[in-house]
Protein backbone atom coordinates (compact mmCIF):
# COMPACT_ATOMS: atom_id res chain seq x y z
CA UNK A 1 0.00 0.00 0.00
CA UNK A 2 3.05 2.63 0.68
CA UNK A 3 4.13 2.05 -2.83
CA UNK A 4 1.09 2.75 -4.22
CA UNK A 5 0.49 6.04 -2.23
CA UNK A 6 4.16 6.99 -2.47
CA UNK A 7 3.14 6.95 -6.54
CA UNK A 8 0.22 8.86 -6.15
CA UNK A 9 1.44 11.55 -4.18
CA UNK A 10 4.28 12.09 -6.95
CA UNK A 11 1.38 11.70 -9.25
CA UNK A 12 -0.57 14.57 -7.26
CA UNK A 13 2.48 17.00 -7.86
CA UNK A 14 3.21 16.81 -11.37
CA UNK A 15 -0.69 17.39 -11.69
CA UNK A 16 -0.89 20.26 -9.94
CA UNK A 17 1.93 21.95 -11.28
CA UNK A 18 1.99 20.71 -14.67
CA UNK A 19 -0.56 23.31 -16.50
CA UNK A 20 -0.45 26.67 -14.96
CA UNK A 21 -0.65 28.60 -18.30
CA UNK A 22 -4.37 30.34 -16.94
CA UNK A 23 -2.95 31.84 -13.85
CA UNK A 24 -0.93 34.92 -15.09
CA UNK A 25 -4.14 35.44 -17.38
CA UNK A 26 -6.82 36.39 -15.23
CA UNK A 27 -7.69 38.12 -11.66
CA UNK A 28 -8.88 35.02 -9.28
CA UNK A 29 -12.07 36.34 -7.50
CA UNK A 30 -12.55 34.03 -4.10
CA UNK A 31 -16.15 34.52 -2.17
CA UNK A 32 -15.90 36.55 0.99
CA UNK A 33 -11.98 35.91 0.20
CA UNK A 34 -12.32 32.76 1.15
CA UNK A 35 -9.87 30.85 -1.35
CA UNK A 36 -11.84 27.76 -0.62
CA UNK A 37 -14.69 29.46 -2.66
CA UNK A 38 -13.12 30.25 -6.34
CA UNK A 39 -14.89 32.06 -8.77
CA UNK A 40 -15.30 30.15 -12.51
CA UNK A 41 -17.77 31.98 -13.85
CA UNK A 42 -18.93 35.86 -13.31
CA UNK A 43 -23.35 36.27 -13.58
CA UNK A 44 -23.53 39.54 -12.24
CA UNK A 45 -22.34 41.62 -15.58
CA UNK A 46 -20.23 44.08 -15.38
CA UNK A 47 -21.43 45.63 -12.30
CA UNK A 48 -21.09 42.97 -10.76
CA UNK A 49 -20.94 43.39 -6.78
CA UNK A 50 -18.64 40.38 -6.00
CA UNK A 51 -21.92 38.71 -3.82
CA UNK A 52 -22.87 36.23 -7.44
CA UNK A 53 -21.33 34.35 -9.76
CA UNK A 54 -20.60 30.50 -10.16
CA UNK A 55 -18.05 29.65 -7.44
CA UNK A 56 -15.90 26.53 -6.66
CA UNK A 57 -16.21 24.49 -3.20
CA UNK A 58 -12.66 22.87 -2.86
CA UNK A 59 -13.57 21.18 0.18
CA UNK A 60 -15.89 18.65 -1.62
CA UNK A 61 -13.08 17.83 -3.97
CA UNK A 62 -12.75 14.43 -4.85
CA UNK A 63 -11.02 11.59 -6.81
CA UNK A 64 -13.30 9.91 -8.78
CA UNK A 65 -10.96 7.80 -10.92
CA UNK A 66 -7.16 6.94 -11.65
CA UNK A 67 -4.99 6.73 -15.08
CA UNK A 68 -2.06 5.78 -15.84
CA UNK A 69 -1.69 9.57 -17.18
CA UNK A 70 -4.06 11.28 -15.18
CA UNK A 71 -6.97 11.59 -12.71
CA UNK A 72 -10.79 12.16 -12.44
CA UNK A 73 -12.26 13.95 -9.95
CA UNK A 74 -15.29 16.00 -9.16
CA UNK A 75 -15.86 19.17 -6.94
CA UNK A 76 -19.05 20.99 -6.06
CA UNK A 77 -20.12 24.48 -7.50
CA UNK A 78 -22.50 27.14 -5.97
CA UNK A 79 -24.61 29.40 -7.98
CA UNK A 80 -25.05 32.37 -5.81
CA UNK A 81 -28.12 34.83 -6.70
CA UNK A 82 -27.84 36.51 -3.94
CA UNK A 83 -26.71 36.66 -0.19
CA UNK A 84 -29.57 33.75 0.98
CA UNK A 85 -30.36 32.16 -2.19
CA UNK A 86 -28.04 29.75 -4.33
CA UNK A 87 -28.15 26.56 -5.75
CA UNK A 88 -25.33 23.32 -5.76
CA UNK A 89 -24.25 21.25 -8.37
CA UNK A 90 -21.28 19.19 -8.85
CA UNK A 91 -19.05 18.99 -11.84
CA UNK A 92 -16.95 16.21 -13.24
CA UNK A 93 -13.82 16.55 -14.85
CA UNK A 94 -10.99 14.85 -16.31
CA UNK A 95 -7.42 16.00 -16.84
CA UNK A 96 -4.07 14.32 -17.89
CA UNK A 97 -0.29 15.30 -17.30
CA UNK A 98 -0.16 16.50 -20.95
CA UNK A 99 -2.35 19.29 -20.16
CA UNK A 100 -5.33 17.84 -21.98
CA UNK A 101 -9.11 17.98 -20.09
CA UNK A 102 -12.20 17.11 -20.41
CA UNK A 103 -15.34 18.13 -18.70
CA UNK A 104 -18.40 16.04 -18.08
CA UNK A 105 -21.41 17.19 -20.01
CA UNK A 106 -25.44 17.11 -18.50
CA UNK A 107 -26.08 14.90 -21.03
CA UNK A 108 -23.40 12.75 -19.83
CA UNK A 109 -20.65 13.00 -22.79
CA UNK A 110 -17.20 14.09 -22.24
CA UNK A 111 -15.55 17.51 -23.90
CA UNK A 112 -12.63 18.49 -24.30
CA UNK A 113 -11.76 21.82 -22.81
CA UNK A 114 -10.07 24.59 -23.83
CA UNK A 115 -6.85 25.39 -22.28
CA UNK A 116 -5.53 28.51 -21.01
CA UNK A 117 -9.33 30.58 -21.29
CA UNK A 118 -11.40 31.57 -18.66
CA UNK A 119 -14.14 29.29 -19.56
CA UNK A 120 -15.70 27.84 -16.25
CA UNK A 121 -14.81 24.24 -16.85
CA UNK A 122 -11.24 25.68 -17.79
CA UNK A 123 -11.06 27.34 -14.43
CA UNK A 124 -12.22 24.53 -12.68
CA UNK A 125 -9.47 22.16 -13.65
CA UNK A 126 -6.98 25.02 -13.08
CA UNK A 127 -8.31 25.98 -9.74
CA UNK A 128 -8.72 22.10 -8.90
CA UNK A 129 -4.71 21.71 -9.51
CA UNK A 130 -4.03 24.22 -7.55
CA UNK A 131 -5.71 22.92 -5.02
CA UNK A 132 -3.77 19.74 -4.85
CA UNK A 133 -0.29 21.70 -4.59
CA UNK A 134 -1.33 22.17 -0.67
CA UNK A 135 0.05 19.58 1.20
CA UNK A 136 -3.54 19.14 3.35
CA UNK A 137 -5.21 18.53 0.10
CA UNK A 138 -2.59 16.73 -1.57
CA UNK A 139 -2.26 14.02 1.58
CA UNK A 140 -5.83 13.67 1.49
CA UNK A 141 -6.20 13.11 -2.31
CA UNK A 142 -3.05 10.59 -2.27
CA UNK A 143 -4.95 8.35 0.04
CA UNK A 144 -8.03 7.86 -2.06
CA UNK A 145 -5.90 8.11 -5.43
CA UNK A 146 -3.72 4.86 -3.85
CA UNK A 147 -7.04 2.98 -2.83
CA UNK A 148 -8.32 3.25 -6.46
CA UNK A 149 -4.86 2.35 -7.62
CA UNK A 150 -5.17 -0.62 -5.56
CA UNK A 151 -8.62 -1.43 -6.96
CA UNK A 152 -7.87 -1.25 -10.54
CA UNK A 153 -4.44 -3.10 -9.97
CA UNK A 154 -2.62 -2.34 -13.43
CA UNK A 155 -5.78 -1.83 -15.51
CA UNK A 156 -5.52 2.20 -15.24
CA UNK A 157 -6.18 2.99 -18.49
CA UNK A 158 -5.93 6.68 -20.74
CA UNK A 159 -7.75 9.41 -19.20
CA UNK A 160 -8.78 10.69 -22.04
CA UNK A 161 -12.32 9.56 -22.48
CA UNK A 162 -12.99 6.73 -25.69
CA UNK A 163 -15.99 9.17 -27.47
CA UNK A 164 -15.29 12.56 -25.91
CA UNK A 165 -16.28 14.96 -28.18
CA UNK A 166 -13.71 17.25 -29.50
CA UNK A 167 -12.45 20.59 -29.72
CA UNK A 168 -14.07 22.38 -33.01
CA UNK A 169 -12.10 24.98 -34.38
CA UNK A 170 -14.26 27.89 -34.82
CA UNK A 171 -13.68 29.93 -38.24
CA UNK A 172 -13.60 33.42 -38.84
CA UNK A 173 -16.45 34.99 -40.61
CA UNK A 174 -15.50 35.35 -44.45
CA UNK A 175 -14.65 38.70 -45.98
CA UNK A 176 -16.87 40.49 -47.96
CA UNK A 177 -15.92 40.18 -51.91
CA UNK A 178 -14.43 43.42 -53.06
CA UNK A 179 -17.05 45.13 -54.76
CA UNK A 180 -17.97 48.10 -56.12
CA UNK A 181 -20.66 49.79 -52.78
CA UNK A 182 -21.81 53.15 -51.76
CA UNK A 183 -19.06 54.29 -49.19
CA UNK A 184 -16.02 52.70 -51.79
CA UNK A 185 -12.72 54.39 -52.92
CA UNK A 186 -13.54 54.06 -56.71
CA UNK A 187 -9.77 54.21 -59.01
CA UNK A 188 -9.26 55.02 -62.28
CA UNK A 189 -6.91 52.73 -64.49
CA UNK A 190 -2.91 52.94 -64.15
CA UNK A 191 -2.59 54.81 -67.19
CA UNK A 192 -4.66 57.59 -66.22
CA UNK A 193 -3.08 60.82 -64.69
CA UNK A 194 -5.32 61.48 -62.38
CA UNK A 195 -7.59 59.69 -59.19
CA UNK A 196 -10.92 60.24 -58.50
CA UNK A 197 -12.36 59.19 -54.91
CA UNK A 198 -15.57 59.49 -54.89
CA UNK A 199 -17.58 58.89 -50.90
CA UNK A 200 -21.65 59.03 -50.75
CA UNK A 201 -22.02 58.32 -47.45
CA UNK A 202 -20.25 58.07 -44.30
CA UNK A 203 -18.36 54.57 -44.61
CA UNK A 204 -19.49 51.54 -42.23
CA UNK A 205 -16.94 49.99 -39.63
CA UNK A 206 -17.89 46.37 -38.27
CA UNK A 207 -15.94 44.85 -35.62
CA UNK A 208 -16.51 41.15 -34.85
CA UNK A 209 -14.33 38.88 -32.69
CA UNK A 210 -14.64 34.63 -32.31
CA UNK A 211 -14.74 34.06 -28.58
CA UNK A 212 -12.77 31.06 -27.88
CA UNK A 213 -15.59 27.76 -27.26
CA UNK A 214 -17.03 27.08 -23.97
CA UNK A 215 -18.08 23.80 -22.36
CA UNK A 216 -21.73 23.94 -20.75
CA UNK A 217 -21.32 23.03 -17.06
CA UNK A 218 -24.60 23.50 -16.02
Amino acid sequence: MKRFQKWALVLGVSLAFSWGGTAGAFEPYYLNGDKTYPMIQNTGGIYNDGATGLFLDLSTLTVEDVFEDGLQAKVKTMDVKSAKAFTENWIHVRYSVDGKAWALGQDGRWREIPSNTEDPASLTVYFIRQAMAEDAVRDRLSGEIGQIMETKKDNLGKTAPSDAIPLMDVEAPPQAPAVKEKGSVQKQSADSDTVTVTITEAPKVEITTTPPPQVDIT
